[in-house]
């Protein structure tokens, strides 16, 4: 799901990993959106993360009919909605999701 969203919304991606089927990991160039925790995000960059983490949960419910590693994608995209500038209000967050 990352892979796919992420390509189609052109995130370069740096390596993706398909060793284990619960655990594939996609790796994106981090200068592409500087996501280190101090910086803050534009709502473009914001949408188009949500995005990106939304497929991960997406894909792994369809494909196994349970997201297996939603929480780490939820968590992850908990962290990019924190650092939107200007802040989302609640309303804001929840239509990005």
């Amino acid at each position: 799901g990352h892979f796919l969203v992420g390509y189609c919304l052109g995130v370069p991606i740096a390596e993706y990993k398909a060793d284990d089927a619960i655990l594939n990991a996609c790796q994106f160039f981090e200068d592409s959106f500087d996501t280190g925790p101090a910086r803050r995000l534009s709502h473009d960059q914001v949408d188009t993360l949500c995005a990106v983490s939304m497929a991960g949960v997406v894909a792994e419910s369809i494909t196994y009919e349970k997201g297996l590693g939603g929480y780490a994608d939820l968590s992850q995209l908990q962290g990019f909605l924190s650092r939107a500038t200007p802040i989302l209000n609640d309303k804001e967050q929840q239509e990005r999701v």
